[in-house]
């Protein structure tokens, strides 16, 4: 008896906190939303805010990880960058993003002056998505500075 009253316990509880999820990944998406605006507009600060705002919401949130880098990158934040494009390297992404994750990691280590790490952010972007043109120049270019 108290293990059927303790499942319809737990039913009604799970049921309840659907909604509250909903409204979580609404605010997620809000913010990052209103930063893709801000940045297609070039306004990276306030874009930056508003993905910081989606991240808070839910760090797992990889394209708010993701977008947040490129907002600082933009702004020449790039230690920053740096750490939010690391960061979404930890979340389930699908590897296409990876290796646009990778790439703009190589372009922010490359203008920290960090060549040889911008050397293996890019062959792991092209690990990724080997038919990537622009991170094979990227690479090339690194490497003949290294030289």
């Amino acid at each position: 008896m108290t293990i059927i009253n303790n499942k319809r316990i737990l039913c009604v509880l799970f049921i309840a906190l659907i909604p509250g999820l909903s409204v979580f990944a609404q605010k997620e998406l809000q913010h990052s939303r209103k930063g893709n605006r801000l940045y297609r507009d070039n306004n990276f600060p306030d874009a930056e805010l508003s993905y910081r705002r989606s991240v808070d919401v839910n760090p797992e949130y990889s394209d708010a990880i993701f977008n947040l880098g490129t907002a600082l990158y933009k702004q020449g934040k790039y230690d920053d960058a740096l750490k939010s494009f690391e960061s979404v390297q930890e979340t389930d992404i699908e590897r296409k993003k990876l290796a646009s994750t990778y790439y703009n990691l190589g372009n922010t280590l490359f203008n920290s002056q960090k060549l040889e790490e911008s050397i293996e952010a890019y062959k792991n972007s092209l690990r990724n998505d080997p038919g990537n043109l622009e991170a094979k120049y990227n690479l090339a270019y690194a490497q003949d500075l290294l030289k």
